[in-house]
């Protein structure tokens, strides 16, 4: 067996430049950690004038954009969520995929009621 290489002998300020890494080393994990939260802060915080915004616009009378109709359209309810879990063999309560299932097709016939048109006639 080779014996453990001897380690080099230390320089003036190695242990100094050493400590000053290590700690650099923590403080980077933090310092990335607070600008990753920053730019998702800026995110929430433009997400949540956007959406006061138009519910501030929908609940004036203003009609809902052909894109936005859509979406919600699609997503009322969270109904595809649901069945996908139901199909993909996970856990689901199917009451709650009926209620879902309701609450889409309520908002769908709202949505023709108002005049909106559906993702199906724009195609």
């Amino acid at each position: 067996m080779a014996r453990p290489k001897k380690p080099e002998p230390l320089q003036p300020g190695d242990e100094q430049i050493a400590r000053e890494e290590i700690e650099a080393y923590y403080t980077r994990q933090v310092e990335r950690a607070r600008a990753e939260f920053a730019a998702a802060q800026e995110r929430f915080d433009r997400e949540t004038a956007s959406t006061e915004a138009s519910i501030t616009a929908f609940r004036a009378g203003e009609r809902l954009p052909k894109i936005d109709a859509w979406q919600i359209e699609v997503h009322a309810g969270n109904v595809g969520e649901i069945g996908r879990n139901i199909f993909s063999g996970n856990r689901a309560d199917l009451a709650a995929y009926d209620r879902a299932k309701a609450r889409n097709e309520a908002t769908n016939r709202w949505l023709r009621n108002a005049g909106y048109e559906s993702v199906e006639e724009a195609r």
